[in-house]
């Protein structure tokens, strides 16, 4: 099944906050109320067993950003639960997908002028510019962790929601 996300997106605003709620339940996430501004990170939220990892206190080169990704990919290959890491960036850095090439994807030789780096992430998609200080995220969970394209996508944004509520 095919998941146009910015046709959602603009079905969501008409509808309002009340579809998603819906379609969020349907998908088996409760959206937290907004809270506290508390939080324990590392620690499962309450009930859902979703891990927030706060990594965005000190900024990161794309080496070492890549390699926390890595590492939470190679937890839920093993069964971890669901995992949220927010991060930032420590320079310019350009990361490739997984399939992409550096010589089909960009021109190296201009990335190296301009002093952006490059690193190769350990999921697909296309390139993607990172500037100094943006919040990144990344999120893992283990096969099987929802149901089709649809469910995974409503279950990732109620997992979101849930840790960036503990901020509002």
């Amino acid at each position: 099944m095919y998941l146009d996300q910015n046709a959602t997106q603009s079905a969501e605003r008409r509808r309002g906050s009340a579809g998603m709620h819906r379609r969020l339940n349907a998908a088996g996430v409760s959206p937290p109320a907004v809270g506290p501004k508390g939080m324990n990170p590392g620690a499962p939220e309450e009930g859902t067993g979703l891990r927030l990892l706060a990594d965005w206190e000190t900024p990161m080169d794309g080496e070492a950003n890549m390699r926390r990704d890595r590492e939470l990919l190679e937890r839920a290959s093993m069964g971890a639960g669901p995992t949220l890491r927010l991060y930032r960036w420590s320079r310019p850095t350009l990361t490739l997908g997984h399939g992409q090439t550096p010589e089909t994807a960009t021109d190296p030789a201009a990335l190296a002028a301009l002093g952006i780096a490059w690193v190769r992430r350990p999921t697909g998609g296309r390139a993607l510019l990172h500037l100094p200080d943006e919040l990144t995220y990344a999120f893992a969970a283990p096969r099987g962790f929802a149901p089709g394209v649809r469910g995974a996508y409503f279950r990732v944004m109620g997992c979101i929601w849930t840790a960036v509520a503990r901020f509002v």
